[in-house]
């Protein structure tokens, strides 16, 4: 299995916006041959300590069966 681990920096502001499209390309996406999974992940505060939060920042979580796919 391959794993990709992206970075998208959002316009501040737009996150809500963008996590809708994003949201609605899911089912396209996973509709691809070899797709496992695809999925934005968001920081959350969870108060503790030394954690740094980004908040215009989402970590795109992708997963495929071969690197082919």
């Amino acid at each position: 299995m391959v794993h990709v681990v992206a970075t998208i920096r959002v316009k501040p502001g737009c996150m809500s916006q963008f996590l809708e499209l994003f949201k609605s390309n899911i089912p396209a996406v996973l509709a691809e041959k070899g797709a496992v999974e695809y999925r934005p992940t968001v920081d959350l505060d969870t108060g503790m300590p030394r954690q740094v939060l980004e908040a215009d920042t989402i970590v795109l979580i992708e997963k495929w069966e071969t690197l082919e796919a």
